[in-house]
């Protein structure tokens, strides 16, 4: 909730406020259960983010290894979640990690969650991408 309050009041030139914030507290919270925080948050900001979600993990917004971590943990602790498959197949694409995007698409078995992919062809694109295939 403290993440939105901050989205909804950020100056476009300090995006940085929600990460940093959200980093000492995940921080303070420490190990596996601060990454897994530090993913959720990023999980949830990223719609409240407009036109930089595209550069979420460039420009000091969010760090990727860490999402990425904290990602792994949010997985073993739901297994069968697409959605959360789906997201970190997403935002690894997001951070050009086409090692994890492949690893999570070939998970995913075709399987499309649209509230993270919003539509068909994202996947698809996505999808090309990490296996290295050109879009017609």
């Amino acid at each position: 909730i403290r993440a939105v309050y901050l989205a909804d009041r950020w100056n476009k030139n300090d995006v940085h406020i929600i990460e940093s914030d959200l980093e000492k507290s995940a921080d303070s919270i420490g190990g596996g259960n601060g990454d897994l925080l530090y993913a959720q948050v990023a999980w949830n900001i990223y719609p409240f983010m407009g036109n930089l979600r595209k550069d979420m993990f460039r420009g000091n917004y969010f760090s990727w290894p860490r999402v990425k971590r904290g990602f792994n943990n949010i997985r073993q602790r739901y297994p069968a979640s697409l959605s959360a498959v789906s997201q970190e197949t997403y935002f690894a694409g997001l951070a050009d990690d086409r090692d994890t995007a492949r690893m999570c698409f070939n998970e995913i078995q075709g399987q499309i969650d649209l509230r993270v992919w919003h539509s068909e062809d994202n996947f698809i694109s996505c999808a090309n991408w990490a296996y290295g295939i050109q879009n017609p």
